[in-house]
């Protein structure tokens, strides 16, 4: 009995991951936010997190983006994708810009794979972009434009936000 007992737990342990002590933040972006989403990590380089960007090997050789995201996903506590005016589209007969399919794509991902909680929407403040008719209603945190100059400073009030909810929800 006592050799039954062990092999079940055993089994049992393999379906059970190990709880994280600090959080996994994935920052999904295009290649044109890159800096905004670096900048982001580097904002967050004294807080108990691991903050991800997608080049910092999400992508392996030999294999497709959605099986990098696909494990990566399976890793992450919280995504924070960054939206930014990357594409211009046309809906309806109306040009508008918008961002790349493939981070509207990633957005999707981690709200399914980890909740609409633990995935945050980052914006530029005062941008019009199309966005999704889904996401309408669902308050992104948005910072204000501006050059190269003095990104940090403005990143940082969105990165005290985003700061309060990692705290809130902590790891999965």
């Amino acid at each position: 009995m006592c050799v039954e007992l062990s092999r079940r737990l055993t089994e049992r342990n393999r379906l059970i991951k190990a709880p994280r002590t600090e959080p996994v933040i994935f920052v999904a972006c295009s290649k044109e936010a890159l800096r905004t989403a670096e900048e982001i990590q580097s904002i967050f380089s004294y807080d108990p997190f691991v903050v991800e960007i997608w080049v910092d090997g999400v992508f392996a050789a030999s294999s497709t983006p959605i099986e990098g995201l696909t494990a990566l996903i399976g890793k992450i506590d919280f995504a924070v994708v960054v939206l930014s005016r990357d594409d211009k589209t046309e809906s309806r007969s109306k040009e508008n810009f918008s961002p790349r399919d493939n981070i509207v794509f990633e957005l999707g991902l981690a709200v399914g794979a980890i909740g609409r909680a633990r995935t945050v929407i980052l914006v530029p403040r005062g941008v019009e972009m199309k966005i999704p008719s889904d996401l309408l209603g669902v308050r992104p945190i948005d910072y204000p434009m501006g050059d190269a100059e003095g990104i940090t400073a403005r990143l940082r009030p969105a990165c005290t936000e985003i700061r309060k909810i990692v705290e809130r929800l902590g790891p999965i």
